[in-house]
């Protein structure tokens, strides 16, 4: 069974890493390298450091859930 949603934070694309999701239903890269493979892979991407991004994702989502 294939993920619907792969979440790849922080993840430069490895060839190993990449051969293990690309069955995922959709894959979002984050990752502040513009050049990383992972963003090549990826269905959307978001070129931005992790520790900044994630905690505006959370909440969000957070409000969004309310």
């Amino acid at each position: 069974m294939s993920p619907r949603l792969h979440l790849a934070v922080g993840i430069s694309g490895q060839m190993q890493h990449v051969a293990g999701i690309r069955r995922s239903k959709v894959i979002v890269a984050i990752n502040d390298d513009p050049n990383a493979p992972i963003h090549k892979e990826a269905d959307y991407s978001v070129i931005a450091d992790l520790y900044r991004f994630l905690p505006v994702l959370t909440l969000k989502l957070r409000e969004a859930k309310k």
